[in-house]
């Protein structure tokens, strides 16, 4: 018991920190300077450079400049906004045969992050992604990826027990 929980901790910190890269790469491939690639919530635990680790790493975030960010244009921010949603993706469909749990959860952080809601800290990668749809289609593929989320979710509790 004490492994599966171990397993599912490393996990989350991985795929956390796979997730804030893929931000991070298109930020610089736009030209973009990140000044935070933070992996976690909570209080500080290490920090060097623009590298902060935190004490709860389930969360991450790669933070700008708000005067360089408001430089690009939209298709640059939505492609940064996707990047993290699509490592994960890739990792997962990559992973999912050898390392079920981690593909299933690197899909299920894919997915969900492409959910467009608002977060206390702005939006969503999927905010970003789909913000010039329509309301009602926007609530619907809010309503699809759920769903997908959720059974997704499922099958990585079938595969870890």
């Amino acid at each position: 018991m004490f492994g599966k929980i171990c397993i599912i901790i490393m996990s989350c910190i991985l795929i956390t920190i796979i997730h804030e890269t893929g931000h991070f790469l298109m930020s610089r491939k736009v030209g973009l300077h990140p000044i935070l690639f933070r992996v976690g919530i909570g209080p500080v635990l290490f920090k060097k450079g623009i590298l902060e680790i935190t004490a709860f790493p389930f969360s991450g975030m790669v933070n700008h400049s708000e005067a360089e960010w408001d430089t690009i244009c939209q298709q640059k921010q939505k492609m940064i906004a996707l990047a993290g949603p699509a490592v994960n993706l890739i990792v997962g469909i990559a992973t999912i045969y050898w390392m079920p749990f981690f593909g299933l959860l690197n899909l299920v952080v894919g997915f969900g992050n492409l959910i467009p809601v608002k977060t206390k800290r702005g939006q969503s990668d999927g905010r970003y992604m789909f913000s010039e749809v329509q309301p009602i289609l926007r609530g619907t593929i809010c309503c699809v990826f759920a769903v997908i989320v959720f059974l997704l979710y499922i099958s990585c509790l079938v595969v870890i027990i």
